[in-house]
Parts: C-alpha cells; sequence; structure tokens
C-alpha cells in the first residue's frame, strides 16, 4: 500500500545479519524524522512494555 503513496522502489541487496540490522535502524530512524520535527515532537506511546523479551527489545 506504501507504494500506492511513494511509487515502486528498487530491489535492494540481501545483506550480512549487521548490515540488515544497520540499514534497518538508519531507515527507520529516517522514517522517523519525517514526523518528529524540533516544531512538531513526536510522541510515541508503548504500553505493557515490561512483558517485552530481551530480544524484542
Amino acid at each position: 500500500e506504501v507504494e500506492l503513496i511513494i511509487g515502486k522502489q528498487p530491489t535492494i541487496p540481501q545483506l550480512g545479519v549487521t548490515e540488515s540490522q544497520n540499514r534497518f535502524n538508519l531507515v527507520f530512524q529516517n522514517f522517523l524524522g519525517v514526523f518528529a520535527q524540533k516544531e512538531h515532537p513526536l510522541v510515541i506511546f508503548i504500553d505493557d512494555l515490561q512483558w517485552a523479551d530481551s530480544a524484542s527489545l
């Protein structure tokens, strides 16, 4: 559904585990940066975080 908004994206190359994690972190940070600005801060409410396991954090 996002493709309808941003258009078709090129295929990305397969990476190792560390590189994939780094790429995800960068993309997620950039994604949040679209919504979070100095003038318009973003608040994220995470409910029941105490039930998350270590791997999820």
